[in-house]
């Protein structure tokens, strides 16, 4: 698996695009410096950081906190495998990854005519209006989540409140499984997965550096918006 496919596949890692740093470089790894600019502080002390090394039943380490904006990773394994580390009060802050400015980079490549994202539901997000010649005028569905069950519920959720078809964008295609495959030919849906439809190059979602695979994403018609 290159580089960019693993970068695909660590959004699907991060339970509801909110982790500390730490666990944000642990997923994204070489391409940690592109998403980290689109990182924002929430109000929220993470309890966990990860571990360099693996220790059954007691990684990841825990964040304790010493008072005075002390904080440390304490290993929890008898045998103390993994060092301790002293944090920063930044360090144990959850981020949560920007999705409007994800979503706006993205919009051009995929050729949809994107909006500020709004929720629908469990790590689903409606993003835009598609532009694209197979499915031009239908809604997009942004769909980031760790298992092929709760994507298949986030999918199936959707069938039920939309009407017609719609254009689902998935950062893989690793959870569209026989029973989503059928949902999408039943209603007409479009499955766009990241991986197979983006490439990235120099800064991401800084307005440069995403750029269509062009054998596989069409060109939007002249004047879509």
């Amino acid at each position: 698996m290159s580089d960019l496919n693993l970068f695909w596949h660590s959004l699907e890692r991060v339970q509801g695009l909110k982790a500390i740093p730490a666990f944000w470089e642990l997923y994204c790894g070489p391409h940690f410096d592109l998403i980290r600019p689109h990182l924002r502080a929430t109000d929220t002390v993470a309890g966990l950081y990860p571990c360099p090394h693996h220790s059954a039943g007691h990684c990841p380490r825990r964040i304790v906190e010493y008072g005075d904006g002390q904080y440390a990773a304490i290993c929890r394994d008898p045998h103390k495998v993994c060092p301790d580390v002293t944090l920063e009060p930044r360090d144990v802050v959850v981020h949560e990854l920007g999705l409007a400015g994800f979503t706006q980079a993205l919009a051009t490549p995929l050729g949809i005519r994107g909006q500020t994202p709004v929720a629908r539901g469990d790590g689903t997000w409606a993003v835009g209006i598609s532009a694209r010649p197979d499915s031009r005028g239908q809604p997009v569905f942004l769909i980031v989540l760790p298992t092929a069950a709760r994507f298949r519920a986030a999918v199936e959720r959707l069938l039920f409140d939309v009407p017609g078809p719609f254009v689902i964008v998935a950062p893989t295609g690793s959870h569209r499984s026989v029973e989503v495959q059928e949902h999408v030919q039943r209603r007409g849906l479009r499955f766009l997965a990241l991986d197979e439809s983006i490439g990235l190059s120099g800064e991401l979602l800084g307005g440069r550096g995403i750029h269509r695979r062009e054998h596989l994403v069409p060109e939007p018609a002249t004047g879509a918006a």
